[in-house]
């Protein structure tokens, strides 16, 4: 339906599908859809570019790994894991799905498990950490919305046997976006903490160097999702790899409408601390016609209070919690 306005520019406000309110700048005229917001943007004297907007999720797990879980039997990371497929993944069915510390050697029971459970709903790139380390990095792809168009294995080659995945991906055949799934180095001292930002600064200039490549108006939005092992050494103010990702311009999905001193505990970890290690990181290129937002950003099970860590009574499944968050990306309208 089209609705006539008598202010030829104004700003409008929409309620989305997961109820936020965006602000889209309007001519003279607007439609909508069930679904689909769709909005001219242009000057008087141009032609109209009308956009669209799509919406997927995605989430990050460190799913903790049996071989750094030494009193875990057998039947126990099997039925642990079991639970993590049926109560986490397929009842939040993200489109795209990013785990740590999966056991890529000498589990082939849990990587049959996985495979039976979730390879009819998701394709399945890996890469395993250097340094004959059991585990690594996962990211399922939900095969009736995303295409892997291209993936890149970084190894790092360093004292903490350290990798990232990254994922080139078309969503829903018109949306190209980049998907990085990180495990970066845990911080015990100050080397690791050098450590840390040496990685994160590896894997955002190869981003930076793929899209580098790629003509200004064909650049598209980047995230950046895993578990940063984040507690903040003693001698430091700040994170450094915070700092540096906030000054390459990415956006964290958790503070947006929340004070960044309310941070979220997403890992108890191995000194019995808690902390907030697991994030999603995401960036728009200024010239790209896709423009990507977070439109929500939550800890799972959302019934369990995201500033303390659970009881052992309420969560199980994990030293780390899941974060799922809801995106929006306008995509021009050909």
């Amino acid at each position: 339906m089209f609705r006539y306005l008598s202010n030829p520019f104004i700003c409008r406000t929409t309620l989305n599908s997961f109820g936020s309110i965006r602000f889209y700048p309007t001519r003279r005229y607007f439609c909508t859809t069930s679904n689909i917001t769709i909005h001219p943007l242009t000057t008087m004297d141009e032609k109209p570019v009308y956009k669209r907007d799509i919406s997927f999720t995605i989430c990050t797990f460190n799913i903790l790994s049996p071989c750094y879980n030494a009193n875990e039997t057998f039947d126990g990371y099997m039925s642990r894991n079991k639970k993590i497929i049926e109560d986490v993944i397929l009842p939040t069915t993200p489109d795209i799905l990013c785990l740590q510390e999966f056991q890529l050697s000498d589990a082939p029971k849990l990587g049959e498990l996985y495979d039976t459970a979730l390879s009819p709903l998701y394709d399945f790139s890996s890469l395993q950490r250097t340094g004959k380390k059991k585990d690594g990095l996962v990211i399922y792809t939900l095969k009736t919305r995303i295409r892997v168009q291209k993936s890149t294995l970084l190894k790092f080659f360093d004292p903490g046997n350290r990798v990232a995945l990254m994922l080139e991906l078309t969503l829903d055949g018109c949306v190209p976006l980049i998907a990085a799934n990180v495990h970066l180095t845990f911080p015990h001292n100050i080397f690791d903490e050098k450590l840390r930002l040496t990685q994160i600064v590896q894997v955002t200039k190869t981003i930076n160097d793929q899209l580098s490549i790629k003509g200004e108006k064909e650049k598209f939005p980047v995230i950046i999702a895993g578990d940063f092992n984040s507690p903040l050494h003693p001698l430091l103010k700040t994170d450094p790899v915070v700092d540096h990702l906030e000054f390459d311009q990415y956006i964290n999905t958790f503070y947006l409408g929340r004070d960044k001193k309310d941070k979220p505990v997403t890992h108890f970890n191995h000194n019995r601390e808690e902390n907030s290690a697991d994030h999603i990181w995401f960036k728009n290129y200024g010239s790209s016609p896709f423009d990507l937002q977070c439109v929500e950003s939550l800890l799972l099970p959302v019934e369990l209070p995201p500033h303390k860590w659970p009881s052992s009574l309420t969560w199980t499944l994990s030293d780390h919690r899941p974060l799922l968050s809801k995106f929006l990306v306008s995509v021009p309208k050909k």
